[in-house]
């Protein structure tokens, strides 16, 4: 073989393996059917990263109707998972699951100050060994059920930011090597890998350098705050999709009275006048409804920039000011130079989408909630031990007879006082768990009806 033969050869192997490397990290996007569960602990239990992603969906693909469970537990480990996996995760029959783990199987209190002693080290060595094994038998038992994998690293462990709680220094270290293992994991299973735990890093080490108090989680170093990190995760997941950047896009010529550009989005009825624009759009999604909770969130990535544009611009118009109208109601103005350069409707808050897409977010609230209100059943039926005990389980006054037990062998910890209420109101919540099953299959129907295209009438005339 030829010098150039050979430097061909070889410079075909490379973009091989990396377009292989690049494949096996990709994040397919969820389609129409796909039951999702998203599987953790507390950070996905009580977290809202999955909801924002499911408002996603919700407003920018309604054509595809998606079920996203939450399939979180507070508390648990990879192990604590495979456990209950035949009885809480397989009988979902998930399509897709997307696991995220770590942050318990480090197990925390084996770092800090002076945690670098040799026992120290090998019981980190052998959690960190139990987190690998456990999370490749979790992957294979998806896999068995014909479910797609999702890995998401871990998130972070705060061990930087200037905070009174205390800091198991080195705890995030631990995160890091689990990180290493999910994307070689990703790589080697060709599995679609989102990585949180950079995300985040990223953003922590930037805020730090002003505010050495910031943090992108919470005061407690380990569980995202719920309007800030939680958002982060979930534009780390979108990207990681590769979801379009346009909820649509009109480009309109006014000297030369054309359409030039409809991107999901059919514009009819186009009429020109001397100083004004009428037409029909039915664009195919929603803006994502940005509101003021998630400002923090939104302010950390560029989620409006690459994923939320909805694009209304008009060449050749003379200079003035304009007004906008849809369905005859005042949205904005703008010049001709901003007109000619687009403008975004998607961050204007009270245009006819932009408050059908609040309908829609406040009923996928009540959607998370009702989940949420299944998980704290289900926290207690697994972490208590329930489900493996040999008591009878309608037998209220036996249940609460063993859950009594349990809070006597956890008195005096920290989360002692959580676990009581959570116990405490399991018989009740228990009784309510058929209507709140019903109540959550009635509400994911309905977010199929309201989210749904509508036509709008819009009006650019000249001031």
């Amino acid at each position: 073989m030829s010098v150039k033969s050979t430097h061909l050869f070889i410079l075909a192997f490379v973009f091989l393996l990396v377009c292989t490397q690049a494949s096996a990290q990709l994040v397919k996007q969820f389609q129409d059917g796909d039951r999702v569960c998203f599987i953790g602990d507390s950070i996905t239990q009580g977290g809202s990263y999955h909801s924002y992603i499911n408002l996603y969906y919700l407003t920018r693909f309604p054509d595809r109707k998606i079920e996203i469970q939450n399939k979180g537990i507070g508390g648990e480990t990879a192990g604590h998972v495979l456990s209950r996996f035949d009885q809480d995760i397989a009988r979902s029959r998930p399509t897709v699951s997307a696991v995220l783990l770590g942050m318990n199987d480090i197990v925390r209190s084996l770092y800090g100050r002076g945690r670098t002693d040799s026992i120290s080290l090998e019981k980190q060595e052998q959690a960190m060994q139990a987190y690998e094994a456990n999370m490749s038998d979790l992957i294979d038992r998806l896999a068995a059920i014909d479910s797609e994998v999702i890995c998401l690293t871990p998130s972070i462990y705060d061990q930087t930011a200037k905070l009174e709680c205390q800091n198991n220094l080195g705890a995030n270290d631990g995160l890091g090597r689990c990180t290493d293992f999910i994307k070689s994991l990703g790589r080697a299973r060709e599995l679609g890998v989102v990585d949180f735990y950079t995300t985040m890093l990223g953003i922590n080490t930037r805020i730090q350098t002003t505010d050495p108090s910031a943090t992108v989680v919470s005061q407690d170093r380990v569980h995202p705050e719920q309007d800030y990190g939680h958002f982060v995760m979930a534009y780390a997941f979108l990207k990681a999709q590769q979801v379009p950047k346009y909820v649509s896009k009109v480009t309109l010529d006014f000297y030369k009275h054309e359409l030039l550009e409809e991107i999901n989005a059919t514009v009819s009825g186009l009429k020109f006048s001397k100083s004004s624009i009428a037409c029909t759009i039915l664009e195919q999604a929603l803006p994502f409804p940005q509101t003021d909770w998630i400002a923090r969130g939104l302010s950390a990535v560029p989620f409006e920039n690459e994923m939320n544009q909805q694009i209304f611009t008009v060449h050749g118009l003379q200079e003035g000011v304009y007004k906008m109208a849809i369905d005859g109601k005042y949205v904005g103005a703008w010049s001709g130079h901003e007109l000619n350069s687009g403008v975004n409707l998607a961050l204007i808050k009270h245009t006819p989408q932009f408050l059908q897409a609040l309908e829609v977010k406040a009923l996928n609230d009540r959607r998370s909630r009702y989940q949420g209100k299944m998980r704290e059943i289900a926290y207690v039926f697994y972490r208590s031990g329930l489900a493996r005990s040999n008591i009878d389980l309608g037998d209220e006054i036996e249940v609460s007879e063993y859950l009594d037990n349990k809070l006597k062998e956890i008195e005096g910890l920290p989360w002692h006082a959580y676990v009581k209420n959570q116990y405490v109101a399991y018989n009740d919540k228990v009784r309510q768990m058929n209507s709140i099953h019903s109540s959550l299959v009635d509400v994911q129907e309905n977010l199929y009806e309201i989210n749904q295209p509508r036509v709008h009438h819009y009006e650019l005339t000249r001031q």
